[in-house]
């Protein structure tokens, strides 16, 4: 699978890795009932509130083939108090093929 890659994909397009991870910054917001949500330039949500980013898997030609969706209320250690976080992920399937679901947070 040469020439297949993973990136970030933010709302501008795909952010290749650094060293084979990601850097992804989070803020706060507020709705207008006063609950706070997580936002940033790779944060996409479902219409049930719940945040979450997606890692897509990148032909040769840069073309997004597949994804990876990993939910933020899964990151136990994330939280507004945080300065950084670090998560591990599984990206391949157990046929060693990009994986395309929701990510399982490896310990």
């Amino acid at each position: 699978m040469s020439g297949i890659r993973l990136a970030l994909q933010t709302k501008k397009g795909y952010v290749e890795s650094v060293d084979e991870g990601f850097l992804v910054e989070l803020s706060r917001a507020k709705n207008r009932k006063g609950e706070e949500y997580w936002v940033g330039e790779a944060v996409t949500f479902h219409g049930d509130g719940r945040r979450f980013i997606y890692l897509a898997w990148l032909d040769v030609r840069g073309k997004m083939f597949r994804r990876i969706k990993l939910y933020l209320d899964q990151i136990s250690d994330l939280s507004p108090d945080a300065d950084s976080v670090a998560v591990t992920i599984s990206g391949r399937g157990k046929d060693g093929s990009p994986a395309c679901s929701t990510a399982i947070v490896l310990p």
